[in-house]
């Protein structure tokens, strides 16, 4: 009787270990998962924040393009507002344009701000794209082990 209530007491307690470590193990890859997505999300406000000065130096050399300046105005508040894959392209597509012609203006090609500004935007760029893949792979790295024991969880219940 006692080896009974013995070899019970040390399954459940296996049981429980094996639990907790799971569930350490799981709590792990969802911290990995929200920290990588803050450092992407920091980045991506960062280079929203360096937008004002980009489009007050394009205003200063091409005051007669408004279009630009009003499309690249919205395109930051969508992708202020709302982080989303289609809202970040269409900014960094309008700074892109910015940049392309400021490359062509000499005026802005000797403006110092400008040629600071360009630097910023493509070391951030840089960093995001790094950021964006290690977040991706934090996520595959959960779903992952979350598939897994979803799937062991449906074969263990399925009758």
């Amino acid at each position: 009787m006692f080896m009974n209530i013995l070899i019970v007491s040390v399954c459940i307690f296996v049981l429980l270990v094996l639990a907790i470590i799971f569930y350490v193990f799981f709590m792990n890859l969802k911290k990995d998962v929200n920290k990588n997505w803050l450092r992407l999300y920091f980045l991506l406000r960062r280079r929203q924040d360096a937008v004002p000065a980009l489009i007050e130096i394009f205003r200063k050399h091409f005051p007669a393009n408004k279009k630009i300046f009003i499309e690249t105005v919205k395109a930051r508040q969508k992708a202020y507002f709302e982080i989303t894959d289609e809202n970040v392209a269409e900014m960094n597509f309008m700074i892109k344009r910015i940049i392309s012609h400021g490359k062509k203006s000499q005026k802005m090609m000797h403006d110092l701000n400008f040629l600071e500004i360009k630097n910023t935007f493509s070391e951030n760029n840089e960093t995001v794209q790094i950021a964006a893949v290690e977040y991706n792979i934090a996520v595959n790295k959960y779903n992952f082990w979350g598939r897994i024991l979803l799937q062991k969880k449906v074969e263990l219940f399925d009758f």
